[in-house]
């Protein structure tokens, strides 16, 4: 959610890997569930397994991309699935429409648990840690965004000090929170919470009040996107420190990465010039492997 800004089937991904002939050091392919007319890729662990969610005729899926298999996971109360993370240990969170608004859920060994924050009308579950710590959003009964981090039971609110709503979207095996604050102007900044401290973090080359943050690995590396005034909107960032990445697909309207495991494997949505939501794996030149998601 971007400010308001989601049975075993064949194989079809690229092993190909398409070089981006201006940010040459990554290489990437598309993700496409076979048969889905959208597929958004939303997070990847460090096995390297993929997950997301994808529509087609019969609805919207969640989808788990592992070995090079795509499998479907359905809820089984409702037709609408939307998978957003995955841990290391395989723990899937996500969301289902349920009548008119959306329950959390935790998938687990095959088993669904809901996850409903308390007096919230609807959660979306973000992340998951090795830990079984989990971050995402609900919205009130007055419509407003909150976030929240669920940790040995019980909930508690997170919110970036004077922001007017606050975003987690990730949380690493560090127990570091990540997301996206907005100001009183409508600024859109990325923000780092560990050990009960709020960092802000903000693209120095971006437009003002437009980086947004989704997860951190382990080691520090962030993924997200800005606005660039000299480009195009939503250029995708690989960052740590001082050592900048852009994450652009070839082609693409716009890039939005969504997750990074601990070998900096991004994946993400990019929009094409039919403004078609797709899905990207995204794999540094220097490495030679290809992610187990996508077959030996």
């Amino acid at each position: 959610m971007k400010y308001s800004r989601p049975r075993n089937l064949p194989v079809l991904c690229a092993l190909s890997l398409l070089v981006s002939p201006v940010w040459a050091a990554y290489k990437y392919a598309e993700l496409r569930v076979p048969g889905s007319s959208m597929t958004a890729a939303t997070d990847i662990n460090n096995h390297g397994t993929i997950v997301g969610y994808y529509s087609n005729s019969t609805g919207i899926h969640g989808f788990r991309l592992k070995n090079g298999v795509y499998k479907t996971i359905d809820h089984p109360l409702t037709q609408e699935t939307y998978i957003y993370g995955i841990s290391d240990s395989g723990v899937i969170v996500g969301s289902y429409r349920k009548l008119h608004r959306f329950s959390g859920f935790v998938l687990v060994q095959g088993l669904f648990v809901d996850l409903n924050y308390p007096q919230a009308w609807e959660i979306r579950p973000g992340d998951v840690n090795l830990a079984g710590k989990i971050v995402g959003t609900f919205i009130d009964q007055s419509g407003n965004l909150h976030s929240f981090k669920w940790d040995d039971g019980s909930f508690r609110e997170l919110k970036v000090p004077h922001a007017k709503f606050t975003e987690a979207a990730g949380i690493n095996n560090r127990d570091v929170t990540s997301g996206t604050w907005q100001d009183s102007s409508f600024g859109a900044h990325g923000f780092l919470l560990q050990n009960y401290v709020y960092t802000t973090m903000n693209v120095l080359r971006a437009e003002p009040g437009t980086t947004f943050l989704t997860r951190m690995n382990d080691f520090g590396w962030m993924v997200g996107d800005y606005d660039d005034p000299n480009l195009s909107p939503l250029i995708g960032f690989l960052k740590k420190g001082t050592a900048f990445v852009k994450i652009i697909y070839p082609n693409a309207r716009a890039t939005h990465p969504e997750g990074v495991n601990n070998n900096k494997v991004v994946v993400g949505q990019w929009i094409d010039a039919h403004i078609n939501t797709r899905s990207f794996i995204a794999v540094p030149q220097s490495q030679t492997y290809v992610p187990s998601a996508l077959g030996d």
